[in-house]
């Protein structure tokens, strides 16, 4: 038995193309080259996936960094008020790229996940409630002012790319609303040039949106954010706050998600940034 392929490289075409009854031994020499072939390759795809991902997120370099903060439910009383903190930083997968959000003491969510959506200023955003288990899926999309309007999966999405102001009622779908206790759009902006940060939650009431708290951060220690005056993380671009070594020398990180991409392939890192500085 003879058989002609022409999509795997030349070394695989030839062993298949030996009658199959010529020798065992070429079974198990296919195997081995073929599960190369495929590992091979899918290092070279996530090794081009992660830059891309990295450009896309850079946007929200400014959450990157660790914040305190207080919610009330109802603005200008302290009834029903919390306290809670929150710590952004990089996460670095063989899988994804993408800001993982940590909260303490949050009522609403124990993390958010961010990752990258399919056009540029959007994004997908899984948020695990307190008790650690459940998800909950949000479609996200960044205006031009920097804002972040996050809608629940259940919610009807916007018909632009483009990220309505929080006054602006969107429609709720009446076949499958969400629950009233839980956020169906959320509203995240920075102020004070990134050292304020604001978390509106809103639930869907009818065909409209009304509010269920809003959380206030003010940033802890300096500015994370991409630009600001100082040494730049050499994975990211933001600010860089956090010493690492490599060889003698001294490099910057923003946050511990490149520190741990840095120390764990710390000349591929250099050898992407300085190749980017060269464009």
């Amino acid at each position: 038995m003879w058989f002609e392929l022409t999509c795997f490289p030349e070394k695989i075409t030839q062993l298949l193309t030996m009658p199959i009854f010529f020798h065992r031994c070429y079974a198990a020499r296919l195997i081995v080259t073929v599960v190369a072939y495929l590992f091979t390759d899918l290092t070279v795809i996530a090794s081009e996936q992660s830059p891309q991902a990295k450009l896309a997120l850079a946007p929200l370099q400014t959450l990157v960094g660790e914040w305190k903060g207080v919610g009330l439910p109802k603005r200008g009383s302290n009834v029903g008020a919390w306290g809670e903190t929150a710590a952004c930083a990089w996460s670095f997968t063989p899988d994804q790229t993408a800001l993982r959000l940590e909260l303490t003491d949050g009522k609403y969510f124990s993390q958010l996940l961010i990752t990258p959506g399919e056009k540029p200023d959007q994004f997908m955003i899984a948020g695990t409630l307190p008790d650690g288990k459940t998800i909950e899926d949000y479609a996200a999309t960044r205006d031009k002012e920097g804002t972040l309007v996050l809608l629940r999966k259940t919610a009807e999405q916007p018909t632009t790319t483009a990220a309505q102001p929080p006054d602006q009622p969107q429609k709720q779908p009446a076949d499958n609303p969400p629950p009233t206790d839980r956020p169906a759009r959320i509203t995240i902006k920075t102020l004070a040039e990134g050292d304020r940060l604001v978390v509106l939650y809103e639930r869907a009431a009818g065909k409209q949106f009304s509010r269920l708290a809003e959380v206030g951060l003010t940033r802890l220690g300096g500015n994370f954010a991409k630009g600001a005056a100082g040494p730049e993380c050499i994975v990211t671009g933001g600010l860089g706050t956090i010493e690492v070594s490599y060889q003698g020398k001294t490099y910057f990180v923003c946050c511990t998600g490149c520190k741990e991409a840095f120390e764990e392939d710390p000349a591929g890192i250099i050898a992407e940034y300085l190749a980017k500085k060269k464009k």
